[in-house]
């Protein structure tokens, strides 16, 4: 068996007389005849089980039994008793204790107690770990389940997010309305010319300014996977100083305005290798990201940015590095399907976000400063990331760094470097 079991009793004949039996049956016996001495040798080294007489002289039974179950709540404990004591046993046995076994020992009761027990704790610790498994297993199907409900209706949902999106597009400025104006309040002068109200004029260049602007965008998205994207190789702290001056200079202005800050974490790592970027597009997506932090987060919070390198599956997939933005979430104006509020990004929307036209919100948060917006902010991301060889995701998470746990959502995007 080779468990380690740990004895304590004032008496020394009972000490070496039980050390005695236990080694003889392979198992590996710390005896004392100290308390205190026992309880230094629990705090230093891993036992199977823990042997205890009832009386002793610096620490009794029950105290000693409380400071071990303050510092392991599972480990198995035997009580020593004499057979006019078995009340105190029983005490014992209320107070957290596992069994007792009564004085004068008997060596076949003896390692049939100490074999039940840590049996029975095997087995627990078994059923226990089948409970959590089983727990794991219900969130991660009822997350499955409501992730394939989401799925199910998504294609609805964005029918409807793109028709309202057309259908505020075209009725911005006017919609075609001026149609019908154009109709009725122009004066024919000659075959060649009509007069026309100025404040119609501005009207139609107004509705056509913002039906280009629309199908420009439309022409931008069907081209994501075909444009010409240029890149060039970039050390890790050309990459660095470059962000983080795009921060600085250009992003840390629209912080203020929205009651935020930007705080850079500088990694400690020195990582060796190129990068290969296009930084125009990348700060793009840097912006889109850091905006988007700032529309789901609440004002006078921080929004961080930070690179640090990967380590997952590095042997599998290469060195890779990964460029995060993390903020505290606000509440959304939307529920889920169990009608709870969404807080931060569910691990039921985490690849819903990146769909085209897609919003959690039915009626999404915008901003001026945004380029990409309409639910097409974070499809456009994803794509100029795939162009860059890399990917990117999206998760709720608590921070226990700080003392009280803080909640966050973070976008990481990964980016291969040589």
């Amino acid at each position: 068996m080779n468990e380690k079991i740990l004895v304590v009793d004032d008496d020394f004949g009972t000490v070496k007389l039980i050390e005695s039996i236990l080694t003889k049956n392979n198992l590996i016996a710390n005896c004392f005849t100290s308390p205190l001495d026992a309880l230094k040798s629990f705090d230093m080294n891993e036992y199977d089980l823990v042997l205890s007489d009832f009386f002793m002289p610096e620490i009794n039974g029950e105290e000693f039994l409380n400071i071990i179950r303050s510092k392991n709540k599972y480990i198995p404990f035997i009580v020593l008793t004499v057979n006019n004591d078995i009340q105190n046993a029983i005490n014992l046995l209320k107070e957290g204790a596992d069994d007792y076994i009564s004085k004068p020992i008997v060596k076949e009761e003896l390692i049939f107690r100490i074999q039940k027990n840590i049996e029975e704790k095997k087995n627990r610790k078994i059923l226990d770990r089948i409970e959590k498994e089983k727990e794991i297993l219900s969130l991660e199907s009822k997350r499955m389940v409501n992730w394939k409900l989401l799925y199910a209706t998504k294609d609805v949902k964005q029918t409807d997010q793109i028709i309202n999106l057309f259908t505020r597009t075209l009725n911005q400025g006017g919609g075609f309305i001026w149609l019908d104006i154009l109709k009725t309040q122009t004066e024919k002068i000659d075959e060649e010319y009509y007069k026309i109200h100025s404040a119609l004029i501005n009207l139609i260049i107004k509705s056509a300014e913002q039906n280009q602007l629309f199908f420009d965008n439309i022409t931008f998205l069907s081209n994501l996977d075909s444009m010409d994207v240029q890149f060039k190789p970039y050390s890790y702290t050309e990459m660095i100083n470059i962000f983080h001056d795009y921060i600085q200079n250009d992003l840390n202005d629209i912080a203020e305005k929205y009651k935020r800050k930007f705080i850079i974490q500088k990694a400690n790592q020195n990582i060796s290798g190129d990068i290969s970027l296009n930084i125009p597009y990348f700060q793009k997506m840097l912006k889109e990201l850091f905006i988007n932090a700032i529309k789901y987060s609440p004002e006078d919070t921080n929004i961080y940015f930070m690179v640090e390198k990967n380590t997952s599956n590095a042997s599998n997939y290469g060195k890779n590095i990964d460029i995060s933005i993390k903020n505290t979430p606000k509440k959304m104006n939307a529920k889920d399907l169990d009608g709870n509020d969404i807080i931060g990004i569910p691990y039921e929307y985490s690849e819903l976000v990146f769909d085209l036209f897609y919003t959690i919100e039915a009626f999404p948060t915008g901003s001026d400063d945004e380029e990409w917006n309409n639910g097409t902010g974070l499809y456009i991301v994803r794509k100029i990331v795939k162009r860059h060889n890399g990917w990117i995701k999206t998760a709720n998470g608590i921070d226990y760094t700080k003392g009280a746990p803080e909640p966050y959502v973070k976008f990481s995007i990964t980016l291969p470097y040589n």
